[in-house]
C-alpha cells in the first residue's frame, strides 16, 4: 500500500522546483509542460514510485535504463547523427522522439548506424545537493501523480 506523501507548503514546491532548474534536470526530463523528452517524464513520478525508489534514482541512478527509457542513436549514410527516445520499429523503420520532441522516423535501410543506448547517463545527486535539498526534492517528485500539478 502506498503511503500518503506529506504535504509541501508554496514556498518548498518553489524551492523543488528551482532544484530542478537549477541542477539542469530539464535537460533531460519533463515537467510542467517544459523540458525535455530524453529522459523518463517525472510528471507523474509520485504515481510511479515510492519515496525509497526516487530517493535511489537521485543517489545512485542504476547503471542500465529499463528498455522503456533508452535512447538510440542513428546515423544516416549521409552522416546525420540523431539521437531520441525509442518509440517503435520493425524490420524496416524506427521511429524515435528527440529531445526537443520532434517525432522522427527513418527507413533502417537509410542508416549507416542503428545502436541502442543501454547506459544511463544521469548523474548521482548525493554529493551535488544538500541533504535537505535532496530530502525536498523527493518529497516534491512524490507528489507528482500526473494531469494537474502545482
Amino acid at each position: 500500500m502506498t503511503q500518503p506523501v506529506p504535504a509541501l507548503d508554496g514556498p518548498q514546491i518553489a524551492r523543488a522546483k528551482q532544484l530542478i532548474e537549477s541542477n539542469d534536470c530539464l535537460s533531460c526530463h519533463q515537467i510542467d509542460g517544459r523540458g525535455s523528452f530524453a529522459g523518463p517524464y517525472l510528471g507523474d513520478a509520485g504515481a510511479n514510485s515510492s519515496a525509497r525508489q526516487i530517493r535511489a534514482a537521485l543517489v545512485s541512478p542504476s547503471a542500465e535504463l529499463a528498455p522503456k527509457n533508452r535512447l538510440v542513436r542513428l546515423v544516416t549514410h549521409d552522416g546525420n547523427t540523431v539521437v531520441g527516445k525509442l518509440l517503435n520499429q520493425d524490420g524496416f523503420t524506427v521511429q524515435l522522439i528527440d529531445a526537443p520532441g520532434h517525432l522522427l522516423s527513418f527507413q533502417k535501410a537509410d542508416l549507416r548506424e542503428f545502436k541502442i543506448i543501454t547506459a544511463n547517463p544521469m548523474p548521482s545527486y548525493a554529493n551535488k545537493l544538500a541533504p535537505q535539498d535532496l530530502s525536498l526534492l523527493v518529497k516534491y517528485l512524490g507528489t507528482l501523480r500526473g494531469a494537474s500539478q502545482q
